[in-house]
């Protein structure tokens, strides 16, 4: 899976925008926000990647245990899915 557009990712006063590139300008009207968990997550989805490897860096990134980066990462891709931004 990967994000289907391009985005740039911000981080402005400790959040993280992100900030649609090319066509993504004109075919994604939004802006979505997300925390330093998040952000890890779209850095993994600019190329292509598995859940796995998205739970892996969380686990090593944030040393949180495996149960805990699963939920957070599915959350977030429950999200990033329904707003039609990824390809599978």
């Amino acid at each position: 899976m990967r994000l289907k557009f391009e985005f740039n990712v911000r981080q402005i006063a400790g959040e993280y925008i992100l900030v649609p590139m090319g066509v993504a300008a004109l075919e994604f009207s939004g802006m979505v926000t997300t925390n330093a968990v998040g952000a890890l997550i779209l850095e993994k989805l600019r190329q292509d990647t598995t859940p796995e490897q998205i739970c892996q860096a969380i686990c090593q990134e944030f040393e949180v245990d495996e149960a805990t980066a699963r939920e957070d990462m599915e959350q977030f891709l429950a999200v990033v899915e329904k707003a039609g931004l990824l390809e599978k």
